[in-house]
């Protein structure tokens, strides 16, 4: 239970979700304005290591490598088209005076390969990319990167 020790943080207006120790877990850093305390927290969540793998970052490309894909459907599923295992939107702002990491993150109910699906629009039509058998472990401490589109 990590409740506590942020509500004892003079924190102010900003929150922001990151990976900051590479471990397959969201960090949160928090902005603050208290001299007593400094300017910024950082509030490590700290995975067990047996879970350390149980976990996806996705992040969505255009075709010159550079994160223009705000409202974007991530969806992973099972392998072989099972089961959806969650999914989320690329985000384009987290909120006043933060802004959290681009990737979208999925907590993973294990280290299983898993299939990851984006869905944009562009010029008026829903379009789809698909990476198959995407193994979790290999892309610990980054995200898996899917160019979409030109």
């Amino acid at each position: 239970d990590v409740t506590p020790p942020v509500l004892r943080v003079e924190a102010d207006h900003g929150a922001t979700f990151v990976d900051f120790d590479q471990d397959g877990d969201l960090d949160l850093a928090l902005t603050g304005s208290q001299d007593s305390t400094g300017m910024h927290h950082l509030e490590q969540n700290l995975l067990r290591p047996e879970y350390a793998h149980h976990s996806l970052a996705v992040r969505v490309l255009d075709g010159a490598g550079r994160a223009t894909r705000p409202g974007a459907l991530v969806r992973v599923r099972a392998t072989g088209g099972g089961k959806v295992l969650g999914t989320g939107l690329v985000d384009s702002g987290s909120g006043y005076d933060s802004q959290s990491d681009l990737p979208v993150y999925f907590g993973l109910p294990s280290a299983e390969p898993v299939d990851v699906e984006v869905v944009w629009s562009a010029a008026g039509r829903l379009l789809t990319a698909r990476k198959m058998n995407v193994d979790p472990s290999a892309n610990r401490g980054k995200a898996l990167e899917i160019r979409v589109g030109g």
